[in-house]
């Protein structure tokens, strides 16, 4: 584990999941095609380097898909403890990086992918206020 596998495991926690169909192991990254496509650029670059496969990058009119059908990439998340399917209510950092010091590269990628940052200029403010924030629903 290092600084960019850990960006990966916090990416796969904002955007990622895995599951098994067909004999097929399959990961994904689904993202927004305006917002997202430099990163998942990124992140097709640091899978190519730590994984030695190239995965697809599909880009669609309302979604942008970064695509790995490799049986050593879902193992790798299969082992942090991630399961197959929607991760909705249940996605946690695994308890190995959230006690190390790798854990604010996770962060990183999870921000990366649900955080935010916006201006707030409504008139309750004298100047306006920036915010910054994280949703989930785990």
């Amino acid at each position: 584990m290092n600084n960019e596998l850990a960006e990966l495991v916090g990416a796969f926690i904002g955007d990622g999941f895995i599951g098994k169909y067909d004999g097929h192991y399959h990961v994904e990254f689904a993202g927004n095609p305006r917002l997202d496509d430099d990163y998942f650029r990124y992140l097709f670059e640091i899978i190519k380097a730590h994984f030695k496969v190239n995965p697809r990058l599909k880009v669609h009119e309302r979604a942008l898909r970064l695509i790995i059908t490799y049986k050593e990439l879902y193992e790798f998340f299969k082992n942090l403890g991630f399961n197959d399917g929607v991760k909705n209510g249940t996605v946690f950092i695994p308890e190995n990086l959230y006690r190390s010091k790798l854990v604010k590269f996770v962060i990183v990628g999870m921000f990366d992918t649900d955080g935010y940052l916006y201006i707030d200029r409504r008139s309750v403010y004298k100047e306006p206020y920036a915010r910054i924030g994280y949703t989930t629903k785990s």
